[in-house]
Order: structure tokens, then C-alpha cells, then sequence
């Protein structure tokens, strides 16, 4: 599919939920190493990327592909983020019975064209981002080979959905920030959830 890009349509009431806590300075960030895990791309690519840290809260823990079952960690931010999700979804014509994960992630300058490419995860799936911050700092998405496809702007209060392929973030400018919320998707993952909608499923003990 090609990429949808569409704005997020907030009620005053969650926008200033939003501005006070995700976007505010209070927000607790925890700092993840590297921005990928496991090993290295080894197909080569002609554009200059790294494995940075980058700051995170987890919302929905990354499904795990053998249990096939995900963790709800913050159950409060989980409960607003989902109807947003969910309405943007539908206006689109989509359908998200499954989710698989849900993150905020916040990104600094780096010296380098963009993160690493990567996939969000081994199985068939959908991304979904948020963008937080209008900042120069778009998505890039690549094909098989790691020849650029698009580039999906970073403009506040849009959201971009697009296939599981490779894809990377680029750096923002120095002295700013790139935060987004992201959550990944599907249509199956052989698994009963509670709620017949986009609900990530039985909590791990």
C-alpha cells in the first residue's frame, strides 16, 4: 500500500491532556541504548545512518511472536491514545483488530542522515506514527534494496500509515526535538482478545 498521510483531529479536552502531559515537562522519558536491537542490516546503504540512543515510554509492550500475546505497561495513556487511533483508522478505511505495540519515542540531533533501517517486527504488520512536533525530521521509508521510497514530512498533529517495510527516522535539527507516538498493527495473530477493538490482548503476569 502506499503511505496515508492525515491529520489527527483532537477534542479540546485531549489536546490539552496531550500538551500537559506528553508534550510537557514533566512527561517521564527512559533512555533505550540504541534505537534497534538484534544484528546489523548487511545490505548496503548509500545513505549515512547509525544506531543511536533515543528516549521512550512504552505504552503496549512489543508483542511477542512466540507467546503471540503483548503487555499493557501504561494502561492510563493507553486509554486516550486508543479512541484517537481507533477514529483515525476508521476515517481511513482501515481495520486494526490487532495491536502489537504502542510507544512515544523522543529523538535529538545526530550527525547522520537517519537511524538505521529496520522493521518493526519479524511478522506482517502496519505502522501507524504520530508526529508531536513540526520539525524537519521526516520518516523515510526504503525498498528491498534500501533505495528511498518516501518521505513522510514531520508536521504536528498528522499521522502517517504505512506497510511494515523498512524504514528509518531522521535526526532534527539541533536544539529541538522529534517526538511521535507510534503503534503497529495487524490483521492476526492466531489469538482471542478481550475487546473487539484494537485491544493488544492478554496482559502478561
Amino acid at each position: 500500500m502506499e503511505p496515508i498521510i492525515a491529520p489527527v483531529v483532537l477534542s479540546d479536552k485531549d489536546r490539552v491532556f496531550f500538551e500537559q502531559q506528553f508534550l510537557g515537562r514533566n512527561f517521564p522519558w527512559y533512555c533505550m541504548p540504541t534505537e534497534t536491537i538484534g544484528p546489523k542490516i548487511e545490505t548496503p546503504c548509500p545513505t549515512n545512518w547509525t544506531r543511536a540512543p533515543v528516549f521512550n515510554h512504552t505504552i503496549v509492550d512489543r508483542t511477542n511472536p512466540k507467546l503471540k500475546r503483548g503487555r499493557i505497561v501504561s494502561r492510563h495513556y493507553w486509554e486516550t491514545i486508543l479512541p484517537i487511533f481507533n477514529s483515525w483508522i476508521k476515517e481511513q478505511g482501515l481495520s486494526a483488530p490487532y495491536i502489537y505495540r504502542c510507544g512515544i519515542n523522543c529523538s535529538l540531533y545526530h550527525p547522520f542522515d537517519h537511524s538505521e533501517p529496520h522493521r518493526d517486527h519479524v511478522f506482517p504488520h502496519k505502522n501507524w506514527i504520530w508526529y508531536l512536533d513540526t520539525v524537519d525530521a521526516p520518516t523515510v521509508l526504503f525498498d528491498e534494496e534500501l533505495n528511498i521510497t518516501h518521505r513522510i514530512p514531520c508536521v504536528k498533529d498528522t499521522a502517517a500509515v504505512f506497510d511494515g517495510q523498512m524504514h528509518a527516522q531522521s535526526y532534527p535539527p539541533a536544539c529541538t526535538m522529534r517526538r511521535v507516538v507510534v503503534v503497529t498493527f495487524g490483521d492476526d495473530l492466531g489469538i482471542e482478545f478481550a475487546s473487539e477493538n484494537s485491544q493488544p490482548g492478554p496482559v502478561l503476569p
